[in-house]
């Protein structure tokens, strides 16, 4: 019998439309925030399902900065998890990054783990440090990960456009003439409670469009591409340990 569709895979993904699904039910983060200080912060990363077995849970990113290690630099460590059809995909990252407008890499490691579900290494794969000057790209650079820190002290500074820039995905994949937008303020529902976000939009070659929206501190609430979102979520990493516990005990009834 086939899995009836639901409705949400046939609407565009919009603050309003991830709300009525209860992706944004908890109240917004309270105290302070510097985003040029030491931090570290964790997004959901949530998909539109198109039956009712999956799950919106896609993984999350986890972002730790800290200033140094030398003047006008800060150290970012990143580790991201994407639940896939049968395994988890873990990256983690090291980047030295200039403390510019769009949070240049300077060097950087990255590994790549392939898990199951229980958390057994299917594969790993770790790759040497780079540098930004070993990246074909002309003018300001970014990666997806650090223009996440970028943003949070642009908005911050009530930085209104930015760019053009390039971008490299998961520090690989270059992404040309990227810009960045302010496409004014408004307000944000978090909790049942509306929250005053500055917004932006990120337009440029080989992507779709990103929309951001960023507290008064400059806290990145949400981001959303295409039928994508990454949500400052404070339980993320509580939702993620129940996915994966539910898709190890599948695993492992399919597998005897």
């Amino acid at each position: 019998m086939a899995l009836r569709t639901l409705k949400q895979w046939n609407q565009p993904l919009t603050p309003e439309t991830l709300a009525s699904y209860g992706a944004l039910d908890f109240p917004p983060p309270e105290g302070p925030f510097e985003p040029s200080g030491t931090w570290e912060q964790v997004w959901q990363i949530w998909l539109l399902k198109p039956n009712r077995r999956q799950t919106n849970h896609l993984g999350f990113i986890r972002l730790r900065r800290q200033p140094g290690p030398s003047a006008g630099t800060f150290s970012l460590h990143v580790e991201q998890q994407v639940i896939n059809f049968a395994s988890l995909a873990v990256q983690e990252a090291e980047l030295v990054c200039s403390s510019d407008a769009t949070a240049t890499p300077r060097t950087w490691t990255l590994r790549f783990r392939l898990l199951n579900f229980s958390g057994k290494a299917l594969l790993t794969e770790d790759r040497p440090g780079r540098g930004a000057g070993a990246v074909p790209a002309d003018g300001p650079l970014t990666s997806n990960w650090s223009f996440l820190e970028a943003l949070q002290r642009h908005s911050a500074g009530a930085g209104g456009n930015l760019g053009p820039f390039t971008l490299l995905d998961e520090l690989d994949k270059v992404e040309e003439n990227q810009r960045l937008h302010f496409r004014g303020e408004r307000t944000l529902k978090l909790g049942g409670e509306e929250v005053p976000v500055r917004w932006y939009e990120r337009v440029g070659a080989a992507t779709l469009p990103w929309f951001y929206y960023l507290d008064r501190r400059g806290r990145l609430l949400l981001a959303l591409s295409g039928p994508t979102a990454y949500i400052l979520n404070p339980h993320t990493l509580e939702e993620h340990r129940r996915v994966l516990w539910r898709l190890a005990r599948r695993q492992k009834r399919r597998s005897k």
